[in-house]
């Protein structure tokens, strides 16, 4: 069994281990050899934001845990659509206050959250939006940054394309690579999932407190319109649903089957034996 304070978060970012969801809001393939994801940095974090901050088992009072506020908007059921929003501080992420003061609360006390640490305070983050729309072999993404208040604030929006180390575990001599092939443009080649190629525009200034403009994706891409969650169709609630009548379980020494001759409702007649001559 392996150890659950194994791999912390300080050592994610250093070591390759075998299978992960590394990555914010990121896509791979299916047996995730070429993944892609967003990076963040505010200017005042000491690392990038490359990954989710969380607790293992042993660091949190009430087991592992993950200390961020992300949301899930809307996704088609074959994924061709996917919106999601996180939601980044500008101040320095509190790591390390996160990681002592769970350390020092018990199993009978509440958990220390994020925003427990007062880094949302007036409103002081980033609403960062990122959407994906695939049509094969085509796939489309934009990341939209908004902040609350209307000061400014520094943001560093990171596309990250990387490999996963699988060839450490195979032993191939064949290594993918990564390379810029021209304006913007670079290309990936793997020796089991082919050549890929990552094209990407510019960003542009955003104004403080200006709302993020949709991204307007190819003519040529199919995209569905994503039903907004109030037109979804929720589960009923307790007392709208139809009651359940349960039938009497029959006795062990009755037959379940309505026409079985051992029914007690339909008695085996008798009949005496012929009289011996």
């Amino acid at each position: 069994m392996v150890p659950l304070d194994l791999l912390p978060h300080d050592h994610a970012r250093s070591r390759a281990f075998r299978w992960s969801d590394d990555g914010i809001f990121g896509i791979s393939d299916r047996r995730q050899h070429l993944c892609f994801a967003l990076t963040l940095w505010n200017g005042n974090d000491p690392i990038l934001k490359e990954r989710f901050f969380g607790l293992s088992g042993p660091e949190g009072n009430h087991g592992e845990d993950v200390k961020e506020y992300y949301f899930y908007l809307d996704s088609t059921p074959t994924h061709s659509y996917m919106k999601a929003l996180y939601k980044y501080p500008h101040a320095a992420y509190p790591y390390a206050q996160l990681v002592e003061e769970n350390a020092r609360r018990g199993k009978d006390k509440p958990e220390f959250e994020l925003i427990d640490t007062g880094i949302f305070n007036e409103n002081r983050y980033f609403d960062i939006q990122v959407e994906y729309a695939k049509a094969a072999p085509k796939i489309s993404s934009s990341a939209s940054p908004h902040q609350p208040r209307p000061d400014a604030a520094d943001l560093w929006l990171l596309p990250t394309l990387w490999f996963r180390n699988s060839w450490t575990w195979d032993k191939s001599p064949t290594r993918p690579t990564i390379k810029s092939v021209g304006d913007n443009t670079f290309e990936a080649e793997h020796y089991r999932v082919g050549k890929f190629h990552l094209c990407f525009e510019p960003p542009k200034a955003a104004s403080p407190s200006s709302s993020p403009k949709r991204h307007q994706l190819p003519k040529t891409l199919p995209h569905p319109q994503p039903r907004s969650v109030r037109q979804r169709r929720l589960p009923p609630l307790p007392h709208q649903r139809r009651p359940i009548r349960h039938q009497p379980r029959p006795h062990r020494h009755q037959s379940r089957h309505p026409l079985s001759l051992h029914h007690p409702r339909r008695p085996i007649p008798h009949h005496p034996p012929p009289p011996r001559s």
